[in-house]
């Protein structure tokens, strides 16, 4: 996912979501969803480090054709880069890892459905973080379900599978945990456009997954089959490159609150192509967490919508 949350541009008035918003959105949350799927097919054959490389340095050259497109570059080297810093390994090093590495252990659909906690992360973390926005009754209880969800689905679950089941459920949350701390902090850039920061994200995760992935893994020792490779190249493209331009113009024409329901997709996504083309298959325990779960983020995302309304 990228970490645009202000547009290139100033929005225009009274944003809503019409026909051509409703699909972007959905476009948008198939490709996101795809991430899981793609890296469940090629963590057999490739490691979880080297699918991360790969997943940031083929995406970092059409984002950055993007940005040069808009006439848009890079800061120079200074203070602007430590956020950025920060925002390339929260949102892009980290989570672009630790979803390779639970996958390893855990269904597409399940890495789904856990990925889309982020808006429960970011109800407990924003207010510690920023002066933006403080805790509320509504958003807490809200957040709370949430976490509901997630002991709902990792629990019976976790039992069955013993360690490496749950330890693949925690390495994914980690992940929605690192990437809501960077959207926060991409928030905090408001001098800086959403494009400049997605091209700066990819370019730090490369900077640190690559030499990770050429120490630890050596890539060059790898035979991975077509289906692995196909993976990699759309997860990289599919997944991660044009979905960041879709949010774009998604945060842009619809508002930053209307892109995030985005997130509300991904889960359903990630479950129906696990099913569709892995014949995975959720146990009940399963999709009442994913229900309870959708049913938060929705809750959050309400809440949010209401306090940004202007009074």
């Amino acid at each position: 996912m990228s970490s645009a949350n202000v547009p290139d541009n100033p929005p225009k008035a009274n944003l809503s979501m019409g026909i051509v918003e409703w699909l972007i959105l959905l476009a948008t949350a198939t490709m996101l969803g795809s991430a899981f799927l793609f890296a469940k097919v090629a963590i057999d054959e490739v490691p979880p480090l080297t699918i991360a490389a790969v997943r940031a340095g083929l995406a970092l050259p059409l984002v950055w054709g993007f940005m040069k497109l808009k006439n848009l570059r890079l800061p120079p080297p200074g203070a602007t880069w430590g956020p950025l810093i920060l925002i390339g390994l929260l949102a892009g090093a980290i989570p672009f890892a630790t979803i390779a590495l639970g996958q390893r252990y855990i269904s597409s659909g399940l890495g789904g459905i856990l990925f889309a906690t982020i808006p429960v992360f970011s109800v407990i973390l924003t207010p510690l973080i920023t002066r933006e926005e403080r805790f509320s009754t509504p958003r807490l209880i809200g957040a709370g379900v949430g976490l509901l969800g997630v002991i709902i689905v990792i629990g019976p679950a976790a039992l069955a599978g013993l360690n490496q089941h749950l330890f693949g459920a925690a390495v994914t949350l980690c992940a929605a945990l690192a990437y809501a701390l960077g959207t926060i902090l991409a928030r905090r850039q408001i001098s800086t456009p959403p494009t400049v920061i997605a091209a700066a994200q990819l370019l730090v995760a490369t900077l640190v997954l690559l030499p990770l992935s050429l120490i630890a893994d050596q890539p060059w020792n790898l035979t991975p089959g077509i289906a692995a490779l196909s993976s990699l190249a759309g997860l990289a493209l599919f997944s991660t490159a044009i979905p960041m331009v879709l949010l774009f113009w998604l945060v842009r024409n619809a508002g930053a609150i209307n892109a995030s329901l985005v997130t509300l997709f991904i889960p359903l996504v990630a479950v129906g192509l696990g099913a569709l083309i892995l014949d995975e298959r959720l146990p009940w325990q399963g999709l009442v967490g994913l229900a309870v779960i959708l049913a938060s983020a929705a809750f959050i995302a309400r809440q949010a919508s209401k306090s940004a309304k202007p009074r």
